[in-house]
Parts: structure tokens; C-alpha cells; sequence
């Protein structure tokens, strides 16, 4: 292991007045620290920025580097990663950087996303895990599968197209697997690098930290041929409630001909307001002539039988409470607030924790703890719009008319991670 500092070059014409500037600016500009270690034939990297802004030691996100030859994968991770999590990053980056796109040796049919997986993996994985989220009130044609617990706070975008691409490729066997998981994503990562650099669409800085806004998650399943045409991506329910109203949309076409029995399965990827969730369309012979829809949530929190408005409003209020108990925890832990009593610290959960940037504050909805007002009524929009795509999307798939049923309250503005 070897690590070397970084910093940009600070030029001076050699006079004592300009050393001396040079000197105090070199003290404010940014430091990087980088680490390098050889995995195979495979050089990795990691690298932290020192700033005047940064708080705490580590930083809370640090640059992730893996190279063989001229290539090069790039992601942000976060400081707090296990080693076992990273254990399974690189082993992705390794192959993904070393091989492209590797031979196919029980792989997914996946087009630009295929990575090993073991017979051994498959066995491991090859029964799909149900999430019962309210027995006795559930409808059978619904379901939710877990999936790959998130631990990268801005990859829930990637997960949900993971999900998706899993189900509409017939392989939830692989919802589980995460070296598939990190070498599509990987993949990906890369790939809306270079689109976005070579075209002038978006920087690459903001999609390396696994940002999927959108326009980014909408390219991907463009530039896949095995996904285009199979995969919706939405951001608010009227958004998709507008599309299955209009007969020629692909969502609309991909539900008709999954009911007459033309495809086995149609995605959407759905933004909520701090999330994006997948949902699949599928139709299974063994489970009779009427097909069925699988929700997945990165998280894994039971949503797919959202109940009636009374339990609803009891439900954001037990994930509120559950939200409290885990912002006491993480706030009590910082430098600034671990010397507090408990009551500070559960008040500051409750009122929330100011943020500011250049002389302005920010909107509390986005402070790292907002208030737990605000809170509510994300959970409120959260919940309410899950209910709303999925009862949408069943209505088209039960052949039900949506034009004359009005959306559930749900549809808002997507600002998902």
C-alpha cells in the first residue's frame, strides 16, 4: 500500500512577494491523498480531498479508482463502507476494467451488462425472496421481492434499473446477486461518463458519485437493445397516468401486449420523492393466464400493499418514530453533538439542523437531519405515491379503466437521489 499526496501545481515568478502568495494559497487549496494498491494485475486507487470545508475525518464520500491499460473505472463510495462491501466492488471493477465485456459463461442475456455468475451463485440465489407486507390484506397479483439492500446512499436509481433489468430479462434469480449488481452499475457508471463528456450533457463528476437523475436512467435503457421498448421511466404518477392514456406510448403497448400474451414482461422505473422503485410487469404460465406486478425496493421496506387511508397514516408515523430513533443515533455520534445530552439531540431531530451556503440557508428539505415535519410529509409523498403507480399500473394490467379512476394522491414532482 502506498500513499502520495496531490495538490495543484501554485506558480510564483520567483520574487518574495510572489512565493509569499503563493505559499498562503497553497495552504487554502484543496489536498488530495491517494492510495494505491495492486489487486492482480489490476492497480486500484483511492483518493480523499482535504479542503478548508471538510468537517470530519474521513470525508464522507471518497473516489474510487481500478485501471488495466487504458481502462479506467470510476466511482465515489462512501468512507464508511465495510470491507466486505468493498471487497465486492472491486472484485466487479477488476472485471469489468480488465476484461470489458466478459465471455459469457452463465450470464445474463443482458446486452452491454454481463458479468459471471457462478452455477454455484445461481444455486444460491435461484428461488426469489417474497416480502409479506401486510398479511391477510394482500392481493395476490401483487407482490414485492427483495432485492440488493442499498448501503450507497445515491445508488437507489441504479438498483431499481438492476431490479428491473433482472425481471424483464426472466432471471430474478439474480435480484440477490451483487457482483451482477456492481458490474452493471459499474458498467453504467462508465458508460454515462463518456456519453456525458463526449456529448456536453452532464459532467462527469455527476454521475460517478452513482447519481441516476431521469435523463440518465432514460439512456441507459435507450442505449441497451435488450431493454429498450421494455422499460418505462417515470418521475411523478401524472407523468405515467398520461402515458397509459395515450394508446401508442411504449407503456401503454408494452401492458396491451403483455396482456394478449405477446411478451412475458414489461419495467418501470418510478421516481419518488427521494427514491426511485422498480415495478415489473409479468407474465408467468405457472402462475395461470392473468399476469401479475413485482415491486422492488432497494431498502427492502414492505410498500406494495399499501393500506387503507386510517393504516396509512398509522404507517408514516411508525417509519417517522423509526426515522427518530435512527437520526438520534447518527447526530449523537457527530464531533459537535456527541457531548450533548440526549434531550438536545432529540430535539434537534425533532426541530432539525440548519444548513447554510454562502450566506443563504438552505430549504430544510435539504439539511442532512430536516425536521421531522418535513420528514412526514416526504414519507406521506413517498407512501402515497407507491400506492398510487401501482394501483395505475394494475388498472391498465387488470384492464381496468384508468380514465374514469382518478390517481390517489401521490403525484408529485420527483428529487430523488
Amino acid at each position: 500500500m502506498v500513499c502520495v499526496a496531490h495538490q495543484e501545481e501554485v506558480k510564483s515568478d520567483g520574487t518574495p512577494a510572489s512565493v509569499a502568495s503563493a505559499l498562503l494559497a497553497a495552504l487554502h487549496a484543496p489536498l488530495y491523498l491517494e492510495w494505491t494498491a495492486s489487486v492482480g494485475d489490476k492497480l486500484t486507487r483511492i483518493r480523499a480531498e482535504i479542503s478548508k470545508d471538510l468537517a470530519t475525518w474521513p470525508p464522507p464520500k471518497v473516489t474510487l479508482q481500478i485501471t488495466s491499460g487504458n481502462n479506467v473505472i470510476e466511482v465515489k463510495i462512501p468512507s464508511k463502507a465495510t470491507p466486505e462491501q468493498l471487497e465486492v466492488v472491486l472484485r466487479a471493477g477488476t472485471s469489468v476494467a480488465g476484461k470489458g465485456a466478459m465471455e459469457e459463461k452463465h450470464l445474463s442475456k443482458v446486452s452491454g451488462c454481463t458479468l459471471e455468475s457462478s452455477p454455484q451463485k445461481q444455486n444460491q440465489h435461484s428461488k426469489p425472496q417474497v416480502i409479506d407486507t401486510f398479511p391477510g390484506k394482500t392481493d395476490s397479483r401483487k407482490l414485492q421481492l427483495a432485492c440488493i439492500d442499498q448501503w450507497h446512499h445515491d445508488m437507489c436509481g441504479h438498483h431499481a434499473l438492476f431490479s428491473t433489468r433482472c425481471l424483464v430479462q426472466h432471471q430474478p434469480s439474480l435480484l440477490l446477486d451483487e457482483d451482477f449488481f456492481w458490474g452493471c452499475t459499474l458498467r453504467s457508471i462508465s458508460a454515462l461518463s463518456s456519453h456525458g463528456e463526449s456529448t456536453g450533457r452532464w459532467p462527469k463528476s455527476r454521475v460517478i458519485g452513482g447519481v441516476a437523475d431521469e435523463c440518465h436512467l432514460q439512456h441507459l435503457v435507450d442505449s441497451d437493445v435488450s431493454l429498450k421498448d421494455s422499460i418505462t421511466v417515470v418521475q411523478a404518477v401524472e407523468q405515467l397516468r398520461a402515458q397509459l392514456l395515450q394508446p401508442s406510448s411504449s407503456a401503454s403497448q408494452g401492458l396491451a401486449e403483455l396482456r394478449q400474451g405477446k411478451r412475458k414482461a414489461h419495467g418501470f422505473l418510478l421516481g419518488g420523492a427521494v427514491h426511485w422503485y422498480a415495478a415489473t410487469a409479468v407474465r408467468e404460465e405457472e402462475r395461470g393466464r392473468e399476469p401479475h406486478l413485482i415491486f422492488c425496493d432497494s431498502y427492502n421496506r414492505p410498500m406494495a400493499h399499501i393500506p387503507s387511508d386510517e393504516e396509512f397514516e398509522a404507517l408514516v408515523e411508525e417509519r417517522l418514530d423509526g426515522w427518530r430513533e435512527w437520526s438520534v443515533g447518527k447526530l449523537g455520534a457527530e464531533a459537535e453533538w456527541k457531548h450533548r445530552t440526549e434531550e438536545d439531540v432529540r430535539k434537534a431531530v425533532e426541530s432539525g439542523v440548519e444548513e447554510w451556503w454562502k450566506g443563504h440557508r438552505k430549504s430544510s428539505l435539504f439539511w442532512r437531519f430536516q425536521p421531522a415535519s418535513v420528514k412526514r410529509e416526504i414519507l406521506r409523498q413517498e407512501l402515497g405515491g407507491v400506492r398510487a403507480y401501482l394501483d395505475l399500473i394494475g388498472q391498465v394490467l387488470w384492464e381496468n379503466d384508468v380514465a374514469s379512476k382518478p390517481a390517489r394522491d401521490g403525484g408529485y414532482g420527483s428529487q430523488t437521489a
